[in-house]
């Protein structure tokens, strides 16, 4: 079962992943099922996960969106 935070919690419907990486956890919906959940440096470390296919279509960016990721899930506040 998946377990979410009791604090806010915001939806974000994306068509680019530029728009989300720097979130703090990444909900990956395919045909309504949960596929992923996680925070998207650790997302971008699974190179068989959909967030990770997702990603690296976007080859001109990825290695940008993965620096991005890595940043925001090395100095996160009270973790």
């Amino acid at each position: 079962m998946l377990s979410l935070p009791h604090s806010l919690i915001t939806y974000l419907g994306a068509h680019r992943v530029e728009t989300v990486i720097d979130s703090d956890r990444i909900l990956v919906l395919d045909k309504g099922h949960v596929e992923e959940f996680d925070h998207p440096y650790k997302l971008l470390q699974n190179e068989n996960g959909l967030f990770y296919r997702l990603a690296s279509e976007a080859k001109s960016i990825f290695d940008n969106l993965l620096h991005i990721a890595r940043q925001n899930y090395e100095y996160r506040p009270n973790q």
